[in-house]
């Protein structure tokens, strides 16, 4: 679910402090986009699928302060023009295959408790 997330954080004004806030958030994964916002540009918004206490956590340990503003969640256009055409198709998303580890398989004797190998 994508949320619009803003933070306010004193001081961003400062090149170095937006930079380096910029840098906090952008590792975070999950985050589609990062803009600059407010009167005195001292607010940060995030849209994504993102922690919000997690973000705000890092900055505080990061820049000293931080506060959580708002978290609302985001409705694209698509979804609500596809919930308004109901004759549209139905497309199901196919679920991403989990990384194979040969360690685990069945091919490992050693791994299944009925096989004695001595």
């Amino acid at each position: 679910m994508k949320q619009k997330i803003v933070v306010r954080i004193p001081n961003l004004n400062a090149e170095k402090i937006r930079a380096k806030a910029m840098k906090i958030v952008a590792k975070l994964e999950g985050v589609g986009s990062i803009t600059v916002q407010g009167e005195s540009m001292e607010e940060i918004m995030v849209i994504g699928e993102v922690d919000a206490v997690e973000m705000t956590n890092r900055l505080r340990k990061k820049l000293g302060s931080a506060e959580l503003i708002s978290v609302d969640k985001v409705v694209s256009e698509e979804t609500s023009t596809a919930d308004n055409n109901s004759s549209s198709s139905v497309v199901e998303e196919v679920p991403q295959p989990e990384w194979f580890s040969p360690y685990y398989s069945s091919y490992y004797p050693q791994y299944l408790p009925c096989y004695s190998l001595y």
